[in-house]
């Protein structure tokens, strides 16, 4: 199968081997900031690029066992289980993915102020911290 859009691995590979190059020079470790950030960018594409490699194993092996002649009730059974496991895997992937700006990485603190609105909007407030 041939996979592309957000799981374009060639070009996550291409910028993975580009990275390589970069810390191999002598100066590298010169400029501390400039080194972390490239360090921290080949790491992030790195486990990118396994998990996307795993993930299009284990569909391409379930994908080849049930397109067999004869798929057996097990091999059917099977792949109905590990389904919801695959959306769940792919959705955090393309999360992942997606989010993949300068502070994506980052974590993030929210404070949630009910405001000047009153019993009503305490309530509401106490309701979206619990979620």
């Amino acid at each position: 199968m041939i996979y592309g859009g957000l799981f374009d691995s060639e070009s996550k590979q291409k910028r993975i081997d580009e990275l390589e190059i970069i810390m191999k020079d002598d100066n590298f470790w010169n400029d501390k900031k400039k080194s972390e950030e490239v360090i921290g960018e080949y790491n992030y594409l790195k486990k990118l690029l396994e998990e996307t490699s795993a993930l299009k194993e284990d569909i391409d092996f379930h994908f080849d066992n049930l397109n067999s002649d004869n798929p057996g009730i097990d091999v059917i059974k099977f792949a109905e289980e590990e389904y919801e496991k695959f959306g769940n895997r792919l959705e955090e992937l393309e999360l992942k993915i997606l989010l993949n700006g300068e502070y994506d990485k980052n974590d993030a603190v929210l404070e949630i102020h009910s405001g000047a609105g009153g019993t009503e909007a305490c309530d509401w407030a106490n309701m979206l911290y619990r979620n």
